[in-house]
């Protein structure tokens, strides 16, 4: 056997010179060259042990670089060079060879989006970097992006002491001056369970997490109890200068009384912080909150969950949120305890409206507002000029009452605005006042309104262009709703998905060629939007074969479409 290439070994963390890693390539080259050698004398070996009990075949020819090696040996010798290959090619591997601030770079777009959870999991976490080898440990404990982003799991399997103690080593990692996020999740566990010393741990929280890093935080998502909500906002040398996003979830299981803390009474915390541009709240009920809570003007995102707003309160509010583009609030039912009419409000950038109405009632109630009066009132003085996704929903069902169109389609009219996307739950709506939305907003893309209302067959047929040569709604894409005219509903989608394919077709020609064929227009029927997302519930008897056998053609054709018939 021929003497083989000399052997060196190297360490998968090391980094090597261009001369070694020269050396090394030829090394590789020679192993590769004698592993092709080997495997030739290896089939030759295989083929000889064939043949020892056949003498009618001749192996004279055959000429074995080894002769006098055995079977073993040179399978042994085979595994040693793959061993040794795999040994270079690890040594001149691309990768080893970047430079470290560029491989820092990767490290911290790879976990860009990704936080922590604590207890932290090593291959959900920048821990994983740090076992592959010494020099990516080292890259990633000096890379203070790393280590900036994390949620805190408060749950009875977690010690929080412990993960208080990991938090803070983590974010210590992050340097002195890398923004951080910490999300502080409320209790997991049964309620029955919950921690006796509960008010302890989140003092602790706060004492240990939030004020040692106050400085630093771009977000933070915070679910605390009254006591340490107060005492955090309520402390003047308390500030949070570099915060944009902040979630506050009121922790009603850690509150000693039963009354909802007034939110910014003697807080300047969150009015100086100058770049919080997101606010959500969670849980404070019929809060109190006041006015100078936040700079307002700076806000673009302004959601409240669970959190009702008195009607004048809330006009109070969004007349202060000129640059708001995205809003999710809930009117609550009052008396009428102020007849003042609200100023003009203009929202000029405002382009999603999530608006709920909870406890309200259908019928008058002396000295309340009928649902019908705290909607028009509410939307009497915006004007929404960018509005594109409207979302109007009622905390329950109210009985015989079916909802006045005047005030929505007021806002419509007086903002101008091209409404892409309308949905509405638990809100009844009169077939009228439907067809009449729909003639106000043509370029709606989605039209979501659930089961409460039965999508009349004129508005489905009109989609069509039965009627007359206009088709409805030509944009449509989405359409969740109750119907009683199943077939009519096949018949529309099947003509939209032809026009649709045949709009297609006709623009692929138009690119090629010079336009409009002759008695075309834009307002031919091959502009229509192909159906992409269908929900229906439907009444009467079940579907037939018929039936089923198109709304799979549908389906193949790529509409998602779901159906149920109604119990």
């Amino acid at each position: 056997m021929p003497t083989p290439s000399a052997e060196v070994h190297f360490s998968s963390s090391d980094i090597l010179s261009d001369d070694d890693r020269k050396k090394v390539k030829t090394r590789r080259a020679a192993a590769s060259n004698e592993l092709a050698l080997l495997d030739t004398e290896i089939a030759l070996a295989n083929l000889e042990l064939e043949c020892d009990s056949d003498e009618s075949h001749d192996t004279s020819d055959t000429r074995r670089l080894w002769p006098n090696s055995s079977l073993p040996t040179l399978r042994k010798r085979r595994r040693e060079l793959q061993s040794l290959i795999a040994e270079y090619d690890a040594a001149v591997a691309p990768h080893k060879y970047l430079p470290s601030e560029l491989l820092s770079y990767i490290f911290a777009l790879t976990f860009l989006n990704f936080p922590t959870y604590l207890p932290p999991i090593r291959h959900r976490s920048p821990l994983l970097l740090c076992h592959v080898c010494s020099r990516w440990r080292t890259i990633s404990l000096s890379t203070p992006e790393l280590w900036t982003n994390l949620v805190y799991q408060y749950a009875r399997t977690f010690n929080p002491y412990t993960m208080m103690a990991i938090a803070e080593e983590w974010f210590g990692r992050s340097g002195s001056s890398q923004l951080l996020s910490l999300v502080i999740t409320h209790w997991t566990g049964p309620l029955q369970s919950h921690r006796r010393d509960h008010r302890s741990v989140m003092g602790d929280l706060v004492g240990r997490l939030l004020r040692p890093f106050a400085k630093r935080y771009e977000h933070l998502d915070l679910c605390l109890p009254a006591d340490e909500l107060h005492s955090l906002l309520d402390d003047r040398n308390f500030s949070l200068p570099a915060l944009e996003s902040l979630c506050l979830e009121y922790d009603i299981h850690g509150t000693v009384h039963a009354d909802q803390p007034m939110l910014g009474e003697n807080s300047i915390v969150l009015r100086r912080a100058s770049k919080l541009k997101r606010v959500e709240l969670k849980h404070f009920d019929t809060f109190s909150i006041d006015e100078n809570i936040f700079n307002w003007s700076n806000l673009t995102h302004l959601a409240c969950i669970n959190t009702r707003m008195q009607l004048v309160q809330s006009h109070t509010i969004l007349s202060k949120c000129a640059n708001l583009v995205e809003c999710r609030i809930a009117i609550h039912g009052q008396a009428r305890n102020d007849e003042r009419r609200s100023k003009p409000i203009s929202l000029p950038f405002l382009i999603h409206l999530n608006i709920g109405f909870h406890l309200l009632s259908s019928s008058s109630t002396p000295g309340h507002y009928t649902v019908d009066e705290i909607v028009a009132t509410f939307f009497e003085p915006f004007t929404l000029p960018k509005l594109k996704d409207l979302f109007v929903s009622f905390a329950r069902r109210l009985h015989g009452f079916s909802w006045n169109r005047e005030p929505l389609i007021s806002l419509i009219t007086r903002s101008s605005c091209e409404i892409e996307v309308l949905q509405m739950e638990l809100t009844p709506l009169r077939n009228v006042t439907l067809r009449a939305l729909v003639d106000a907003i043509p370029g709606l893309k989605a039209l979501r309104i659930g089961v409460d209302t039965l999508l009349p067959r004129e508005i489905i047929q009109g989609m069509t262009g039965i009627q007359n040569s206009s088709v409805l709604l030509k944009h449509l894409e989405c359409l969740v709703c109750l119907t009683d005219d199943l077939e009519a509903v096949i018949r529309m989608l099947e003509y939209r998905f032809n026009a649709s394919s045949s709009s297609t077709n006709r623009q692929e020609v138009d690119r090629a060629g010079d336009g409009f064929g002759e008695g075309e227009d834009e307002g031919s029927n091959f502009q229509i939007a192909r159906p992409t997302f269908i929900m229906l519930e439907y009444l009467g008897g079940v579907i037939n074969h018929d039936q089923a056998l198109r709304v799979d053609r549908l389906r193949a054709g790529g509409i998602e479409i779901f159906m149920e018939r109604s119990r």
